[in-house]
């Protein structure tokens, strides 16, 4: 039971006007934890559709980013995947340019 009320209290929220764009997820029931992933720092964005899900027409998105905090953020069960990682990627790179913020990747060798 308790499962069931965490996945409901579970929410995402895409805030794309005001100053910084960013996606929101809060969790928690009683207790609440808030975590925002600027859109400008998403580096990558990966789909699965399972077989099951891919029936009713939901996907999972994962999503990288170069944020400290929040490096990875998954999203379950998402209606309209296509849609959302499209929009994602178009206001990703207009937010670079407005703002002119360039990724540079380190690697160790």
């Amino acid at each position: 039971m308790i499962k069931v009320l965490d996945v409901y209290c579970w929410k995402y929220e895409f805030m794309m006007d005001g100053s910084t764009p960013c996606i929101v997820e809060q969790r928690g029931i009683l207790s609440i934890d808030r975590k925002e992933t600027l859109i400008y720092r998403i580096k990558s964005i990966r789909e699965e559709e399972p077989f099951l899900m891919r029936l009713v027409g939901l996907m999972n998105i994962y999503i990288k980013s170069s944020d400290p905090y929040k490096p990875e953020l998954k999203l379950y069960a998402v209606p309209k995947g296509l849609d959302l990682r499209q929009m994602l990627r178009n206001n990703t790179q207009q937010l670079r340019r407005k703002e002119g913020v360039r990724e540079f990747d380190t690697y160790r060798l």
